[in-house]
């Protein structure tokens, strides 16, 4: 068992020799070691000397009082976990500091060398997974950033030195290297440099030769912890002593490897972690698509030399993918699809792969709205949300491939979807969408790495197979547009919800109940916010555990969406506490709801799933059109009454008011 080192800071000598007599007693805490101090700057200088564990801290010290002290220590140390020790009479102060950054409080004489043990144990694992989260969402953050820089890239030469300097940057190396696959296909050469001596480029090594040669080989990420004493190194970097630590990741189109970044630090170090391979293959991923977009631009750049026509069509389509990147709303990135695509005479549909049932669902079509629906009519269904079965069109057998498909007449390979439709009155319809037996008509597949994402479909009577290529270029483009929309919408919620109970948590709560207000002040709708606290929580983690003290909080979440509509907004805003943005309705004011909230807490009490029996208070405020409250103020107006109904269910001069204990 590893030895926890940690900083006690205390200033009353009783409180310390009980703390680590506590813990010293307790069979199991052996594992502690203890450092006291009696003021905050002596804890601070040994801080800075020599990192602990977990800090236990009292906030009333003799140069330092209330949450200023914690303060301090969460500002000079963000990465150390902080117990906070509390008066019994402390505890509204000890959860105010948890709510500023602790990861959890004790109450002086009131807990035993157990109950310590499991805070402190707890507490370095809260802090270990809040700082792996907020690494995550950096990295994912930088990735997403980097991806919209080096996309926006259109000369090869230029994104390719983008890279590698982008790539260092990304996972705080000093240098890297990146390795182009030659025309032979049995060769690599370093051709783009970071930090690395001029001398090594053009440096060529045959496939499976040195650590570059075997990842180009065999497609998968190698890293290796010193390469100087690596028996696997290419002969040619012999006496090359800054190559230490060193990770090599390729660059891979659909199954071909057209490129290896290899990523270097001068020290060598500890094996490569898990996190750091996934993120330089991420930006190896998107590097790869990059480069291949970029070739492919410049393949028909040079076509487009001889033609001039086709050049003026990816000078246009260039356009279009610029404004993609405007936005991160998938609808809008459609709808600017659809809008630019009109200005050069084409129609634009978009049908994305589906699971279940598998086939195609017409996402969207740039069609206007009154041809699209006389087209409907005739056809007796709508083509928006419009499903293709895999057997009509097989997303196995024709999007495998990625192979593009320009056609003269489209009727027949249109024909199999309306089955039910004579011939006659479906070339009718189709007329109203553009389409006849001699309108040209591309059907370019989208893919993410090696899965298909769907089928984009271009028509208009100007469009020529020399227009294939260009429209292959776009389809990816908007394939990565409509990712990267995905994966920031998706780190936007992860970064608005509570991960535990699934509700908002409290940035997710301002935002859209900011934005709510703002509505209900056009709207002249009255707002009702209620504020909760889970009682007695504390109790309920030190006699049952934290399990049972996580399961009281995720049965209020369960509470609180079974009473409130589904408009309305109830987020967790701290540990224990909760609060609720709601439309009051007809019949359905404060009250009522409070009696429903009552009623569904007593209903899983009866249950007797769990240990404990739950019980909240609660405490509310009206917003009504006019009134120049903000946010803050109404939420700190509801706080107050809830801080006064649960001081009166302890003076028992309130029993029932939300009071879910069943008799």
């Amino acid at each position: 068992m590893d030895l926890i080192h940690l900083l006690l800071i205390e200033d009353d000598p009783a409180d310390a020799d009980w703390l680590q007599s506590t813990i010293r007693l307790d069979a199991s805490a052996g594992e502690f070691q203890i450092v006291w101090a009696t003021r905050l700057q002596t804890g601070l200088i040994h801080l800075s000397r020599k990192p602990v564990g977990a800090v236990l801290l009292d906030l009333d010290l003799p140069d330092s009082r209330g949450l200023a002290t914690l303060s301090q220590v969460s500002s000079a140390y963000p990465a150390c976990p902080i117990v906070v020790l509390a008066g019994k009479s402390d505890t509204e102060v000890a959860v105010q500091a948890m709510q500023s950054g602790a990861q959890d409080f004790l109450v002086k004489g009131q807990v035993d060398g157990n109950a310590i043990v499991r805070a402190i144990r707890h507490a370095i694992e809260r802090k270990r997974f809040e700082l792996d989260l907020e690494r995550r969402t950096l990295e994912m953050q930088a990735l997403y950033e980097t991806t919209l820089a080096i996309n926006a890239q259109i000369k090869l030469s230029s994104l390719l030195q983008d890279l590698v300097e982008r790539a260092a940057h990304l996972m705080s190396l000093p240098m890297c290297g990146l390795y182009m696959v030659q025309p032979d296909g049995q060769t690599i050469r370093l051709e783009y440099l970071y930090n690395i001596h001029a001398s090594l480029r053009g440096v060529t090594l045959h496939l499976g030769e040195g650590l570059a040669g075997k990842v180009a080989q065999i497609g998968q990420p190698l890293a290796v912890e010193d390469y100087v004493h690596w028996e696997g190194r290419a002969r040619i970097y012999e006496g090359v002593e800054i190559f230490r630590r060193v990770l090599a990741v390729p660059l891979r189109v659909g199954h071909e490897v057209i490129g290896v970044i290899k990523l270097i630090d001068r020290q060598p170090g500890p094996p490569w972690s898990e996190d750091e391979i996934r993120l330089a293959s991420l930006f190896a991923d998107q590097a790869a698509l990059a480069v291949q977009n970029t070739r492919l631009l410049e393949a028909e750049r040079q076509k487009s030399a001889e033609l001039a026509r086709s050049n003026a069509m990816i000078a246009a389509l260039g356009q279009v993918a610029s404004r993609l990147g405007e936005t991160l709303d998938p609808t809008q990135i459609l709808e600017t699809l659809g809008i630019e695509l009109g200005h050069l005479n084409v129609t634009v549909q978009l049908a994305l792969v589906e699971n279940n049932p598998p086939g195609l669902v017409v996402h969207y079509t740039s069609n206007k709205p009154q041809k699209l629906r006389t087209a409907e009519a005739m056809l007796g269904q709508q083509l928006v949300g419009l499903h293709i079965p895999d057997e009509v069109w097989s997303v196995e057998k024709q999007l495998s491939n990625r192979d593009s498909i320009f056609v003269k007449d489209p009727i027949p390979a249109l024909a199999p979807i309306f089955p039910d439709t004579p011939p006659t009155t479906l070339e009718l319809a189709l007329s109203q969408l553009g389409l006849n037996h001699n309108t040209p008509f591309i059907y370019l597949p989208m893919f993410i790495k090696d899965n298909p994402l769907g089928l984009m479909a271009v028509w208009g009577s100007e469009l020529r197979q020399d227009d294939v290529t260009a429209f292959s270029i776009l389809a990816n483009q908007v394939a990565a547009a409509l990712e990267n929309a995905r994966l920031y919408n998706r780190i936007e919620r992860l970064a608005t919800l509570d991960e535990l109970t699934g509700l908002y948590n409290r940035r997710g709560f301002f935002l859209l109940a900011e934005q709510q207000l703002r509505v209900a002040q056009r709207s002249g709708s009255e707002v009702l916010l209620i504020f909760l606290d889970v009682d007695q929580l504390k109790q309920v983690n030190d006699t049952f555990g934290h399990k049972e003290g996580d399961n009281a909080l995720v049965e209020t979440a369960r509470a609180l969406q079974a009473t409130f509509r589904s408009a309305d907004i109830p987020a967790r805003i701290s540990g224990d506490e909760f609060a609720v943005l709601a439309y009051p309705s007809k019949g359905m004011g404060a009250e009522s709801l409070m009696e429903r909230l009552a009623h569904e807490i007593a209903h899983i009490n009866a249950r007797g799933t769990h240990p404990f029996n739950l019980s909240l208070s609660a405490g509310y405020a009206v917003w009504r059109p006019g009134q120049s409250l903000s946010l803050d103020e109404l939420l700190a107006r509801a706080d107050a009454q809830m801080y006064q109904v649960k001081r009166k269910k302890t003076t028992g001069e309130l029993k029932n008011f939300l009071d879910s204990k069943t008799e």
